[in-house]
């Protein structure tokens, strides 16, 4: 933002001695907070928690946009979502994957569908290989029968077995509705360096059983465990992974017990950077299109997932480092590496690349899919209306 108006809004006092102390600024310490500056063909009319409304810039550089008005609201009910959508008091909205039967009938409802939309995001079930020992879902905290001990996932044979006791093909069809696609690693399809032949697991529960019986010293199979899968409350796709997972490994053996239990956003976030979860479930949407940008927060000891997980790999953190710097032909040797190291000695579940839908009515023109921004209406300054 520019730089004048940054200081003039007391966000900066515009000496190099003062930078450091403005350097990650917790949620609501800043001024710029609640305030915001830009060249864009829209300018910020109101905003409160839950409703941003923009209007046109009318001094912008370069053609107007076709919109006088853009409201963007947050309707976490999805009946009250839905009946806004087919009634045409909003133009697109979001549709949560498991209602997407309920849109069918796109003429009737007056409704514009694009799909099979590749992402590029990459959902896991990360391991957390030294839980934090506040934790609530590690049962008595010991190889006892009745709790998991906090560095449980350090054994690469509990982690393997796990992967062997998932069942994509379940998951893919009853939380994603068939669009979804699994993936080896971090390194999605539509990537620079993607291998499409890296070997992927698949549900194999023999070889589940082979590699659970060898975890802990044959501890895991004799004891068994207990502990507590987590995910975030309305998240009914990464449930159904979860309740996947707790039959699988109840199936190998009915001392493996695994609860599923609900929480608040707030609280997952909170409990998952404090190590407290024993495995979690997030994903990761491109900040820039390059295999570095999804191997760093996956793989490297200082990315924001691995640190979560207290996952380190000397090879691997300098693979990464030298693979974003390197020329092509070395650089697809380093990622195809990293991919396979991935695979082979898995810090978690790597579940797959999303497969998106987005619902327009009708009279919305002009959309175009862009695997790099996340927004799922796309940029409105591209959209328009025809009735």
């Amino acid at each position: 933002m520019d730089k004048e108006w940054c200081i003039a809004q007391g966000d900066w006092d515009g000496t190099e001695a003062s930078y450091e102390k403005l350097n990650g600024p917790a949620a609501n310490q800043t001024p710029l907070n609640s305030k915001t500056n830009g060249t864009g063909p829209f300018k910020l009319d109101s905003w409160e928690p839950g409703i941003v409304t923009l209007s046109r810039n009318d001094d912008y550089w370069g053609t107007k946009a076709n919109f006088d008005t853009f409201v963007y609201k947050v309707v976490s009910e999805w009946t009250t979502r839905k009946l806004e959508l087919t009634e045409g008091d909003c133009d697109w909205a979001y549709v949560d994957r498991q209602y997407i039967g309920e849109l069918e009938d796109l003429k009737a409802l007056n409704l514009k569908l694009y799909k099979d939309l590749p992402q590029l995001r990459f959902d896991v079930f990360n391991f957390t290989y030294q839980i934090d020992k506040d934790s609530n879902w590690v049962g008595s905290g010991k190889l006892d029968g009745n709790g998991i001990p906090l560095d449980f996932f350090t054994d690469k044979d509990v982690r393997i077995g796990f992967n062997y006791a998932f069942d994509w093909d379940t998951y893919i069809q009853d939380a994603m509705l068939g669009e979804f696609k699994q993936t080896a690693s971090p390194v999605v399809e539509g990537l620079p360096y993607y291998n499409k032949d890296q070997e992927m697991y698949s549900l194999d529960l023999d070889k589940a059983k082979e590699h659970l019986q060898a975890a802990w010293g044959g501890q895991v199979w004799e004891k068994g465990f207990k502990f507590t899968l987590t995910y975030n409350t309305g998240n009914n796709t990464r449930k159904t992974a979860c309740d996947i997972l707790k039959a699988k490994l109840a199936l190998i053996n009915p001392k493996f017990q695994v609860t599923v239990q609900a929480i608040e956003w707030s609280e997952f976030l909170d409990q998952y950077e404090a190590s407290q979860l024993p495995m979690f479930q997030l994903g990761w949407q491109a900040d820039f299109p390059h295999p570095h940008n999804f191997v760093q927060p996956f793989m490297q000891s200082a990315g924001v997932y691995a640190a979560a997980q207290h996952y380190s790999n000397s090879e691997v953190d300098d693979l990464i480092k030298e693979g974003i710097g390197a020329d092509s032909t070395r650089a697809k040797e380093i990622y195809y590496e990293l991919q396979k190291i991935y695979h082979d000695d898995p810090p978690g579940i790597a579940l797959g690349q999303a497969i998106g839908r987005r619902y327009f009515k009708a009279w919305v023109k002009g959309y175009i899919f862009n695997p790099m921004d996340p927004a799922d209406i796309g940029h409105v300054y591209k959209l328009s209306k025809e009735y």
